[in-house]
């Protein structure tokens, strides 16, 4: 494979080409966590164009009560490997599987791997139509124009991505450019203070401020470096969240009982990945619940940490309301 196949492969599909699921909903089913996706197809066309002679093979293997499906994927002589996997309770499991296994193998190629990281966003939904309203779809459209802005090189840079800069003597983080991109400054004492210090006046968190913020719900600040209203705040939870939010959820506290919310699972960092699945390190629930549900379901049932536990299980709950 030369460099220009692989050009091909990686970048983005036309934005008309993106459609959109719903994930979890809020309670009052007025809005869901918009999930891209690009249909298959669209896949099939750009490894015809890459190779005409692309192969694609596809072993199932069945493990306590999940089928899992092992795709190898070969094009213009480069051969690559990928699973997918499925609970046996979906009555449409092989298919899933198999599904999953194709657009995880091609995003081994780098073909559609910016889709992974399109920001995941609530809009407005139509609960009784059971699809986004005209005004979320605007939203998720939006959204999405501003991310394949930043998906040019295909390897999953669509979403905000803090980019390390030289330090300066009193440089504070700062929003840049109208896609909202944000330059992370070097780790100071200085700035890192400043970044702590900044109080929040809107959300679940008013009142408190990034830093204490930081300490119990690392999850939140990440939330808040994307879609903050106040470009102060976001860039400052962009610093935090770049330099000290790599630890998993907070400082580790347990969620007191009855008081964990749905965005507050979805917000959920997973400390951990699996031999399937190593890339869910780092990733939050939310990625995860749009990628394979069924992790979620499993998570519920078997996690071993309590925190994690719950949170799965306050996702895995929010399907049946």
């Amino acid at each position: 494979m030369d460099a220009k196949q692989l050009e091909q492969l990686k970048a983005p599909f036309p934005l008309e080409a993106h459609y959109w699921k719903p994930g979890a909903t809020t309670k009052d089913k007025s809005r869901a966590l918009g999930l891209a996706y690009v249909d298959s197809r669209q896949y099939q066309t750009r490894l015809d164009e890459v190779d005409t002679a692309w192969t694609i093979t596809y072993t199932p293997h069945f493990v306590d009560g999940r089928i899992l499906v092992n795709c190898t994927l070969a094009v213009a002589g480069i051969t690559r490997e990928d699973v997918g996997e499925c609970s046996l309770r979906d009555e449409n499991a092989y298919t899933s599987a198999v599904a999953q296994a194709f657009k995880r193998t091609c995003a081994q190629f780098g073909l559609g791997r910016y889709i992974y990281d399109v920001p995941q966003v609530w809009a407005a939904y139509d609960e009784n139509r059971k699809r986004f309203s005209p005004q979320g779809l605007q939203t998720l459209h939006e959204r999405l124009q501003r991310a394949l802005a930043g998906a040019g090189d295909g390897n999953g840079n669509g979403r905000r991505q803090p980019q390390p800069k030289a330090e300066a003597a009193g440089e504070e983080p700062k929003a840049e450019g109208s896609n909202g991109k944000v330059t992370v400054p070097a780790m100071s004492d200085t700035i890192t203070k400043r970044a702590r210090a900044y109080e929040l006046d809107f959300g679940k968190h008013s009142g408190e401020t990034l830093g204490e913020v930081l300490d119990e719900d690392v999850g939140y600040v990440e939330w808040l470096s994307e879609n903050a209203p106040d470009d102060k705040v976001c860039a400052a939870s962009a610093y935090l969240f770049a330099h000290f939010g790599g630890n998993g959820h907070g400082n580790g506290k347990p969620f007191p009982n009855g008081t964990l919310t749905l965005e507050e699972a979805l917000a959920f960092t997973i400390p951990f990945g699996t031999k399937n699945n190593p890339e869910y390190k780092g990733k939050t629930l939310s990625y995860v619940e749009g990628d394979d549900p069924g992790m979620v379901d499993w998570l519920a049932e078997k996690a071993r940490s309590p925190q994690l536990r719950e949170a799965a299980e306050a996702i895995v709950a929010s399907r049946k309301n």
